[in-house]
């Protein structure tokens, strides 16, 4: 018994190390999650395209999510960390970099999010430049004309950070913040003339460039219209000449009858008009008329070409020669190219405002926006 008090002496002391490495092996097999749970912050990293982290940069990022937007500026801080505080939802997130020391934008990003399944983001930057230009016609500004841009490359999206459409400021000049470094296609168009001006755009450089814009060919509809006043007015016309030439009604002698003659009732009738020859020469001129506005050796259409790559080239071509537009399963058939990557290719068409993408059904229909090649 005399062992007793030494033996629960030693226990106690023992005990708390005990328990020490209890919590110890406890918290060894318990894995951190791999994604925060439950209400808390974004944790992003920011990294360049070439694999570095920038640091004390400063980072504008608009998160957008049902009509709402939030507008974050912030600093990037060690390897390119950043905490953004945003609510349970589906974001699509837009950002710049800039090195204040640049007159253009020198970095651009954009990204979908959904919160709160992801809570750890990496975000890419890729070289950006900026646009400032004006829109002239006769020499003269042209405010609020209606813009669209397409660039050589796709990097990031480059209409949601702009905006998804763009005019020309009361004083009839722009300006595009982000816009992918390469060669971009910036177009102006009003509902009487259009025009369009390639750029040059190099990493953090602010380019400048002018919109010199032309009065537009008749539309489609407007030669239809003339032509068919013009059928009416030789229809009328031709009425006219036919009744005027009808011999007069020889007067009887009394007591004699007047000859009737069978010739000169056919002449007093007026003809029938066989308007086919219209037909034919409204439908030759829309024909024509649809043509050219698709001419793929047309300055507007080499311009477009030469900013997409190779699949992409080959579909607007297709369409040019379709008539302007065609369904998915079609041009999938004729150019032989699997499904998944065309889908790509549209969509690629369709952020770069060159192709316009309508449901049908099932299907799809690709229809080029002509104001491009107009």
């Amino acid at each position: 018994m005399r062992f007793a008090p030494v033996f629960l002496a030693f226990i106690l002391l023992l005990s708390p190390a005990l328990a020490l490495a209890d919590n110890a092996s406890a918290s060894e097999s318990a894995a951190p999650p791999s994604v925060p749970q439950g209400a808390g912050p974004v944790a992003v990293k920011a990294v360049l395209a070439n694999g570095s982290s920038p640091m004390g940069m400063p980072v504008t990022i608009i998160a957008t999510t049902g009509g709402a937007t939030a507008t974050y500026r912030l600093i990037t801080g060690r390897e390119g960390a950043l905490l953004l505080q945003l609510g349970d939802g589906d974001y699509q997130l837009s950002a710049t970099l800039d090195d204040m020391a640049t007159p253009g934008v020198d970095y651009a990003s954009s990204v979908a999010l959904s919160v709160p399944a992801e809570r750890n983001l990496t975000l890419v930057f890729y070289p950006s430049g900026s646009v400032a230009a004006s829109v002239l016609e006769g020499g003269k500004l042209v405010p609020g004309a209606d813009l669209h841009v397409s660039c050589s490359s796709d990097w990031f999206d480059y209409s949601a950070i702009n905006g998804a459409s763009q005019r020309a400021s009361e004083a009839g000049d722009f300006l595009f913040r982000a816009l992918p470094t390469g060669t971009c296609v910036i177009s102006a168009s009003t509902q009487t003339s259009a025009g369009s001006v390639q750029v040059v755009l190099e990493q953090g450089k602010l380019a400048s460039a002018q919109v010199e814009m032309k009065p537009k060919a008749l539309a489609l509809a407007d030669i239809a219209m003339a032509l068919g006043a013009l059928a009416v007015v030789a229809a009328l016309a031709y009425y006219l000449y036919s009744t005027g030439k009808a011999k007069p009604v020889q007067v009887a002698h009394a007591g004699e009858k007047a000859p009737a003659s069978r010739k000169g009732r056919q002449n007093t009738r007026p003809k029938k008009m066989d308007a086919r020859p219209a037909q034919h020469s409204e439908a030759r001129a829309a024909a024509q008329h649809q043509a050219s506005a698709f001419d793929a050796k047309s300055d507007k259409a080499a311009a477009v070409l030469g900013t997409l790559s190779e699949r992409e080239a080959d579909i607007v071509r297709f369409l040019m020669s379709s008539g302007g537009k065609s369904k998915r399963s079609t041009m999938q058939q004729r150019l032989l190219i699997p499904k998944t990557s065309l889908l790509r290719n549209l969509r690629s068409l369709e952020r770069k405002n060159i192709v316009k993408l309508i449901p049908f059904g099932r299907n799809m229909v690709a229809e080029l926006q002509r104001g491009l090649f107009e």
